[in-house]
């Protein structure tokens, strides 16, 4: 079947001659340079992407909210940090591989609230996390590697940040 045009997904030549992926959905419209490749997602509104060149595995995740329950967009981007926070816990207890944490962060906005936190478990493996909360929508970033360090990721995360458009209608 035809795929909905809020699921678009699709490579593309950057300015420069480079090949890059292109996302649009309804909420965002998303911009990878390099080799990242969109992964097969059991779930709709999550993408996931593998860059070979970076070591790394990213996941955007996006979701509509209604009004009544956004009206405090700093009150929900507090539940969706703890919500996180407790699931990294969880499954590093599950697994038996401590993880640390450094502390998250949860900064109002004129626009919402974004929140972000970092950091790496006993096997190596280094993360960051970084979510925005508007009235209608959140979108959350999040990428993680086995071989990149702490500093390097940052450096991915960044880049990947500076390829994100929201779309302000539905913001």
């Amino acid at each position: 079947g035809a795929v909905p045009a809020d699921r678009r997904s699709s490579r593309a030549q950057a300015a420069d001659g480079s090949s890059c992926v292109k996302v649009e959905t309804r909420l965002y419209r998303l911009t990878l340079g390099g080799d990242w490749i969109e992964q097969p997602s059991s779930r709709g509104a999550q993408k996931i992407f593998t860059s070979s060149r970076h070591a790394t595995t990213l996941s955007v995740l996006s979701q509509e909210l209604t009004d009544a329950t956004s009206k405090n967009t700093v009150e929900a981007a507090r539940m969706l940090l703890a919500m996180r926070l407790d699931a990294e816990n969880k499954i590093a207890e599950a697994n038996n591989n401590p993880i640390k944490i450094a502390e998250p962060m949860l900064v109002a906005q004129p626009w919402g609230a974004s929140v972000a936190y970092y950091g790496a478990d006993s096997q190596g493996r280094q993360f960051h996390y970084s979510a925005a909360v508007w009235p209608r929508q959140i979108l959350t970033l999040f990428v993680e590697s086995n071989r990149l360090t702490q500093l390097q990721l940052k450096e991915v995360m960044a880049e990947v940040l500076a390829g994100v458009e929201f779309n302000a209608d539905v913001a």
